[in-house]
């Protein structure tokens, strides 16, 4: 996930798992349909296969909050 919040448009294809090590194209549908049936990641419109990160999942939330966290989005005040 901190892969997706990276980059500029935070999408992902499967093709881009590729980067990951996952080269097969059935283990690839089988990661994106695991991160979907998490709710990790939606599509970004009905039906596509670009896919972006979603915050319906609470311990992606954590994680998330824990980049920016890193990365100096979140003030002293809010800690």
């Amino acid at each position: 996930m901190v892969y997706l919040v990276n980059k500029e448009n935070m999408s992902i294809k499967s093709s881009e798992l590729e980067s990951f090590g996952i080269k097969n194209s059935r283990q690839k549908s089988y990661t994106i349909t695991k991160l979907k049936d998490k709710k990790m990641i939606i599509p970004t419109k009905e039906g596509g296969r670009i896919y972006t990160i979603s915050f319906g999942n609470s311990y992606l939330l954590r994680t998330i909050m824990e980049v920016l966290d890193q990365k100096g989005f979140i003030s002293e005040f809010l800690k």
